[in-house]
């Protein structure tokens, strides 16, 4: 069979399949018909010897036995209990063909579509009333019935019920394995778009962080140029300098963030890039660059570390940096020409850090609004890290920061 035909021939056999499953009554409907054909043909072939009230109710149990086939999968606790009764009462009559199919169909049905206690309980009664029927034919002397022949019979029926228990079970484990495995894709499609969010967020916060701290000091170094370009020239240049070198190390860490998002998980580049589009990213240890960058934007600045300094984990010291680097920045962008204390102390189990200022900025702070980007990327920050962060006026006037990272346990990189 060339390939072709086989795909044809699979396709019409998976379109059958579906249509039985879809449409039971229609598709277990034709397989009544069937049955009940090949016992009008045995009629045919072999019929009465004459048609009187008995065959005619015989043709009536026969055609409602061979019908409850039709509703084995709808109603397959009454298909059950029509079969029995009109075959077994042809059986007592001795009229027509009585036929066991239609009640070996609804031992099967039942199992394989009623809960297994549940089917128990209905299957007991017929099992028991076919039992009884069958063995009092023993005892007639008119009837050739054997005791082998009626243990085969009742043979069959438990045969029927226990495949279709069988079926019913295997059933339920493809369902169960089917809804496990659409659970699965759907938390899978949940995890991809939660990390795409997550890193569509962390990526806005380190834009934010990176353009606005350095577009905030080059406004007031540029601003502060154009005020003394032509009486202090030397001024004015060192301010234009001042903007070069943060400009340039703003386009250094934008290409430093291209390079991580150009890169793989392997490390591959997968754009244009050198290494130094990957160097790694900012930390304490570049502290005192940006307390340099801040006072030359026209901060006064102290900084005072206490406890003993240790080297952090790389997702701390980042988050560390990025802390004090968007609290500086919120100072040169509202404080006004303002002293700003930098604390940082290093304790058993924490990071603690705190920027305090004492400008005017906090005059504007309205607590019923909308945090900003930064401030909600300072605190997503240091939660992520299981810390705290809190932010707001001072009670002597200024503003303050205050973070708490722990570090000793973390296990975040």
């Amino acid at each position: 069979m060339y390939p072709t035909e086989r795909a044809a021939r699979s396709s019409v056999i998976e379109r059958v399949r579906r249509w039985f499953v879809a449409e039971p009554l229609a598709a277990d409907g034709a397989l009544a018909a069937v049955v009940f054909s090949t016992v009008v043909i045995a009629l045919a072939v072999d019929p009465p010897p004459t048609w009187g009230a008995a065959e005619l109710v015989g043709m009536v149990l026969l055609v409602a036995c061979h019908a409850a086939i039709a509703l084995r999968r709808v109603h397959p606790v009454l298909s059950l209990w029509i079969a029995v009764p009109a075959n077994l009462t042809m059986l007592a009559m001795d009229v027509l063909v009585p036929t066991i199919f239609p009640m070996i169909i609804g031992f099967y049905s039942v199992a394989a579509n009623v809960e297994r206690d549940r089917s128990a309980r209905i299957i007991a009664p017929a099992f028991a009333l076919i039992s009884l029927v069958f063995l009092s034919g023993i005892l007639d002397d008119e009837v050739e019935v054997s005791l082998s022949d009626v243990l085969s019979a009742l043979l069959i029926f438990a045969t029927a019920w226990i495949l279709g228990t069988s079926l019913r079970t295997r059933r339920r484990l493809f369902e169960s394995l089917e809804q496990r495995a659409r659970e699965a894709e759907a938390r899978r499609v949940e995890d991809s778009r939660r990390a795409v969010i997550d890193e569509r967020h962390r990526i806005a916060r380190e834009l934010h962080d990176i353009v606005a701290h350095s577009m905030s000091v080059m406004v007031v170094q540029a601003t502060a140029a154009r005020r003394v370009l032509h009486k202090s020239p030397d001024q004015a240049d060192e301010a234009i300098g001042s903007i070069e070198a943060t400009g340039r190390e703003a386009l250094g860490e934008m290409r430093r963030l291209l390079g991580v998002l150009r890169t793989d998980g392997n490390g591959e580049a997968n754009g244009a890039g050198g290494p130094g589009e990957r160097a790694p990213q900012p930390g304490l240890v570049r502290l005192p660059q940006l307390l340099q960058q801040c006072r030359e934007a026209g901060l006064t600045i102290t900084q005072a570390t206490t406890g003993t300094e240790r080297a952090l984990p790389a997702g701390v010291d980042l988050t560390a940096y990025r802390v004090l680097q968007e609290a500086l920045t919120n100072a040169i962008k509202h404080a006004g020409p303002a002293h700003v204390d930098v604390a940082l102390r290093y304790e058993d189990d924490r990071l603690v850090i705190e920027v305090n200022d004492d400008g005017h900025g906090a005059a504007a702070f309205d607590p019923d609004a909308d945090p900003g980007h930064g401030m909600i990327g300072m605190r997503e920050r240091v939660e992520l890290f299981g810390g705290h962060l809190g932010a707001g006026p001072r009670a002597g006037g200024g503003y303050a920061v205050r973070a708490e990272l722990p570090i000793a346990s973390s296990g975040l990189t």
